[in-house]
């Protein structure tokens, strides 16, 4: 076998198992019935994806049954953390997000939440992720409850960690995918107006 031939099947090789290893590390898409009718509601009143500069609204519960409307935190701007309880990387960073729900419940101009899809990717379903939730140390941190993954496709959230940056008009200016760290994230939050 030639040296040439030898490389070909060698890169060959390597991008079959990268794309293998890439579509195994995404979460399968799953919802059920009881998923659906849990007492958590969210409303959207778009279903098309949203772009950089429109307009968000939307009527979301907390895991404790809070209710939260986009269109009241106009005037503030709002930091959202999609993630779920089975990301490594996104449990790593909640410790920070939930520091910065501390200081922004001090009086600033910010709002910080974070937002979960129970049964969908592979998250547990919401009694169990509340119960789960409740067990850990972020008492500052909203956790707001996307009961259908609607909102999350809205933003194009295809993977978690992903950050979404709200300003004070109501619009949406950047999502992100993959982690942020505190420092980026205050740096995206003073950017904007």
């Amino acid at each position: 076998m030639s040296h040439f031939t030898r490389k070909f099947w060698q890169v060959l090789g390597l991008v079959s198992l990268s794309s293998g290893c890439l579509a195994a590390c995404q979460p399968h898409q799953e919802a059920s019935n009881a998923n659906k009718t849990a007492s958590a509601t969210q409303t959207n009143t778009s279903s098309q994806k949203q772009e950089a500069g429109q307009s968000l609204s939307g009527t979301f519960q907390d895991i404790h049954g809070k209710t939260y409307k986009l269109e009241d935190l106009r005037g503030k701007k709002v930091y959202i953390k999609f993630w779920a309880s089975w990301c490594s990387i996104c449990l790593a960073g909640l410790k920070d997000v939930d520091a910065l729900a501390d200081e922004s419940n001090q009086g600033n101009d910010v709002v910080v939440l974070s937002m979960v899809a129970p049964e969908i990717r592979n998250e547990k379903p919401l009694a169990d992720f509340t119960k789960w939730f409740s067990g850990l140390d972020y008492t500052h941190l909203p956790v707001l409850v996307d009961q259908s993954g609607d909102f999350m496709k809205q933003l194009g959230v295809v993977a978690y960690p992903t950050s979404a940056f709200i300003n004070s008009k109501g619009e949406l200016v950047k999502v992100q995918l993959g982690h942020m760290d505190r420092q980026s994230v205050l740096d995206q939050l003073a950017s904007m107006d």
